[in-house]
């Protein structure tokens, strides 16, 4: 087996779905997506595993073309309520032991960054898309220890390091405001060709409209308060028959939360969406998308987060407006 030519390590948030997409429907390029193979060290480290050799991954590439591999999750650990609290503060011990296992399938990462108070809009946006109800504040205090840990640069880099990977690090900024300025860094510091630019749309590319995000909320409260009516209920928890309709259905509610309601909204036409709001008879919550940082954190972040990235030529056009939002959440 020869070496990936890149291994895209994340980050969650961050034009990930949009690279393996690209990647994938380009015929420059062996695209490998690492979901199995991340999920799987994933899960083996929350059982207990600690020693990378046990968990080896096996890929047969070809060297007709550069080959990729790519999973957000290498590096990203998502937030969620069905995290349990006890496995939140794994989220640099799991990126340690995944890196140490990749260590023999190349030496290059493929590391795609953003603006941090935009990230965390971002995360929220996405635990809102598969089921979670909390407004951005809530959100933010239920999970700040994963959230920081996410943002932890001066750890993350070093992990990476010291398995025998060269970061590579880009900007999302670019692509969102110069495509092309994007696709000539990545040329320039992969030495590898850019996939071709497709056109694509805005679920495949997995892009969010915040716009929706609290009517979405208040539905996925909704729902949560019919399944805790029926998980609550004294006959479902003493009667058997009851109880092995409650876990036969537990699968359902599960799917339901993070899938039905996903696809359901991306489907819904303006007016559709209109209606639903209008059944929901909400208020309109100026405060559902606010984030206020306490101090600490925004200076925590500063250092841990915007000082690594003065390494990368990438980031000079954004690192002062990324500074400016860091003071404008904490003021």
């Amino acid at each position: 087996m020869k070496e990936f030519d890149l291994i895209h390590i994340g980050h969650g948030k961050c034009l990930s779905t949009f690279m393996q997409e690209r990647w994938n429907r380009s015929d420059r390029y062996n695209f490998f997506n690492g979901v199995s193979a991340g999920d799987a060290l994933s899960k083996a480290f929350m059982a207990g595993a600690r020693s990378p050799d046990a968990h080896k991954i096996d890929i047969n590439l070809t060297a007709d073309k550069p080959n990729v591999l790519s999973y957000e999750c290498f590096t990203y650990f998502g937030c969620a309520e069905d995290t349990p609290e006890e496995y939140r503060h794994l989220t640099l011990e799991r990126q340690a032991f995944i890196a140490a296992t990749l260590s023999q399938l190349s030496r290059t990462a493929l590391l795609i960054l953003r603006n941090p108070v935009d990230w965390i809009r971002s995360a929220h946006a996405q635990y809102i898309k598969y089921g979670g109800s909390l407004n951005l504040q809530g959100y933010f205090a239920a999970f700040r220890t994963p959230l920081l840990d996410n943002l932890r640069l001066d750890r993350i880099l070093p992990i990476w390091r010291d398995n025998g990977f060269e970061p590579v690090v880009l900007a999302m900024e670019d692509y969102t405001r110069d495509p092309e300025r994007f696709w000539r860094q990545y040329e320039a510091l992969t030495e590898l060709p850019a996939p071709h630019d497709i056109a694509t749309d805005a679920q495949s590319d997995n892009r969010t409209d915040h716009g929706n995000l609290e009517t979405r909320a208040a539905t996925n409260a909704l729902i949560d308060t019919l399944i805790g009516a029926m998980e609550r209920n004294q006959l479902y928890k003493n009667s058997p028959p009851h109880q092995k309709e409650l876990e036969s259905l537990s699968t359902v509610n599960e799917h339901f939360r993070t899938w039905t309601l996903r696809r359901a909204f991306e489907a819904m036409g303006e007016e559709e969406f209109d209606d639903l709001r209008s059944q929901l008879a909400l208020s309109e919550d100026q405060s559902f998308r606010e984030l206020a940082l306490d101090p600490s954190d925004a200076d925590l972040l500063a250092e841990c987060y915007l000082e690594p990235l003065r390494e990368f030529s990438a980031f000079e056009p954004y690192f002062e407006s990324y500074r400016k939002s860091l003071i404008a959440a904490a003021a």
